[in-house]
């Protein structure tokens, strides 16, 4: 998105080609690098890492409990920084509709607030109130990994409604 811009583009450019080592997560962010003129030896791809002891399937309940969501409902999960870009507000939407066709289904929501965009919580609070689904959404804030990983497992879906994403860790 950056690079569309012609500056942007020229200064990335410019920082990449003299860095020492340039790190991508993923082949497609390589071979954007290629395309501003790094040369491909110093260009590594690693992709961003999951702890896949503690991010695998696991029941439910513990985390519906915890979160406070009846075990037999429709659970979504939106994980990311409380962020326009994130697209929050476009979960807490789709859950409306949801529970307009009579799923009886919640959102757990979770993210720090991002310090850029602190109002950003109150749009989505205030969204979910005129929608009329505030008790169905809840912003659980920033977790520890083993929290996320819990409120994943609970999760009938995932979401990633971002805007854009290099590549997720969610």
């Amino acid at each position: 998105v950056h690079a569309r811009y012609p500056l942007r583009r020229h200064a990335m450019a410019w920082a990449l080609c003299r860095s020492a080592r340039v790190i991508a997560v993923s082949p497609e962010l390589r071979t954007f690098a290629l395309g501003l003129g790094v040369p491909s030896e110093r260009i590594a791809v690693i992709p961003n890492g999951v702890d896949s002891e503690l991010f695998q399937a696991r029941g439910r309940d513990a985390g519906c409990a915890r979160f406070q969501v009846q075990p037999g409902c429709r659970i979504l999960v939106s994980v990311g920084t409380l962020s326009k870009l994130k697209g929050h507000l476009r979960v807490v939407q789709a859950l409306a509709g949801l529970v307009e066709r009579g799923f009886d289904a919640y959102l757990l929501i979770v993210g720090a607030e991002c310090s850029c965009e602190p109002e950003y919580v109150h749009s989505i609070r205030r969204l979910a109130c005129e929608l009329n689904i505030q008790s169905r959404v809840r912003l659980l804030g920033s977790l520890t990994p083993e929290l996320v990983a819990e409120a994943m497992s609970c999760a009938d879906v995932l979401c990633l409604a971002s805007e854009r994403e290099g590549c997720p860790n969610v």
